[in-house]
């Protein structure tokens, strides 16, 4: 009957749920080239779903609305539809509803990581892994364990971090989860990085490069074992690793990738004193400068620069690299003061309380409209069955009085 109804109001605004899934694919068309665009049509496909209560097209749609403003680099608004979506996607049994749920809280915790806010992107994450049925869904689970260990290894916690990193490796291996697999081998070797196992970091870095496609990953796996020989003081392998990931990222052309490697050879030849090969590969790195994000370890160029031509007596070369590097410095620590207060200002505790109320208010009102209607439904039994017995008695009455009169008239 209810079925019979929705088809009937759909058909009295004009569409169906088939209506609401072709505009959710016009959005999908328009994400990478119009998200503007894509944000209005999702816009006219949430009203249309709403109007006709698809919980799909609901859910759907707010999924769309927070990935466009994720983005847009909106992430309060993404956050919030995020919990919309999740909020709307639990409690269904059809598979699509808990698949998509798992993959909106891996965003959910994505932002929240972005903006430090660790425990929380942790607890989000865990939910994920107490939804999935045992046996199932192991990509997401696999991708749920990566980003987990990504937290632990945000905050210092490297045996957790290793412990998420095996459950992902053996899930991906199983799988043959490729794409997954290499991202949590690269994992591996920073995490035994950061623990001063060079060695077993090494192995992770040579599976890549082994078993790899990729010439980006393979390059990265060059440059990051470098790392770990530069750390024993193993130059030659170092200079050697370095210099094959410098081979592969210039036929690549991907200039801040191709910066990090200019400058680490740079600086692994200042340690080796060998400053003229240094000054070589720290001005081809100055050269790409302008392309690369402004962070403490791309403008450390201006410094490495400095030192060089100290070393090599060209003193107002040296005193113009310094006074560049400190102009960096300061352009660089102003941004993160506006950055910070732009994370300050994501409050996502308060986002989430407000999110809670706004479903514990909702819930109240249906629980009140069912209290209404139970009320009137009953009123109404109550009505109809006192008309019922008054109708009766009438009728019993007047078939009394009938009886009545025959009796007289004999």
């Amino acid at each position: 009957m209810l079925t019979l109804l929705f088809n009937l109001f759909s058909l009295f605004y004009g569409y169906d749920e088939s209506a609401v899934d072709q505009l959710h694919q016009q959005s999908y068309d328009l994400l990478e080239s119009n998200l503007d665009s894509a944000l209005l049509i999702t816009d006219r496909a949430l009203n249309q779903a709403n109007n006709i209560d698809y919980g799909w097209g609901i859910a759907n749609s707010y999924y769309i609305k927070a990935y466009i403003y994720d983005e847009k680099n909106e992430l309060d608004k993404a956050f919030l539809f995020y919990l919309k979506a999740e909020d709307q996607l639990k409690n269904k049994d059809e598979e699509r509803f808990l698949k998509t749920r798992i993959d909106v809280i891996l965003n959910i915790g994505s932002i929240l990581r972005r903006n430090s806010k660790y425990d929380e992107a942790i607890q989000f994450y865990e939910s994920g892994l107490d939804l999935i049925p045992i046996n199932e869904f192991d990509k997401r689970r696999a991708n749920l364990c990566f980003n987990i260990a990504s937290v632990h290894q945000d905050v210092g916690d490297l045996n957790s971090a290793l412990n998420y990193l095996t459950e992902a490796a053996t899930i991906s291996e199983k799988l043959d989860y490729n794409w997954l697999l290499l991202k949590v081998w690269n994992l591996q070797g920073l995490v035994f990085k950061d623990l001063e196992d060079y060695q077993r970091s090494r192995t992770f870095y040579k599976k890549i490069i082994t078993l790899s496609t990729s010439k980006d990953i393979v390059s990265k796996a060059y440059h990051n074992m470098a790392i770990t020989y530069k750390e024993e003081q193993d130059f030659i392998e170092a200079d050697n690793c370095l210099k094959k990931a410098l081979t592969i990222k210039k036929e690549l052309g991907r200039e801040e990738s191709l910066f990090r490697t200019l400058k680490e050879l740079a600086a692994l030849k200042m340690v080796e004193k060998d400053w003229e090969e240094a000054k070589f590969y720290a001005l081809e790195a100055e050269k790409l400068y302008e392309n690369v994000s402004v962070r403490p370890e791309t403008f450390e160029i201006y410094h490495l620069l400095e030192v060089i031509f100290f070393a090599n007596s060209s003193y107002q070369k040296s005193h113009f690299y310094s006074n560049s590097f400190a102009e960096e410095s300061t352009r660089f620590y102003n941004q993160q003061t506006e950055l910070i207060a732009l994370k300050d200002a994501f409050k996502s505790d308060l986002i989430l309380a407000a999110f809670q109320q706004e479903q514990l208010s909702r819930q109240q009102k249906i629980f009140l409209f069912k209290w209404i209607y139970g009320i009137l439904f009953v009123s109404m039994l109550i009505i109809t069955t006192l008309y019922i017995r008054k109708s009766l008695m009438k009728k019993t009455i007047k078939e009394a009085v009938t009886v009545l009169e025959r009796g007289t008239r004999y």
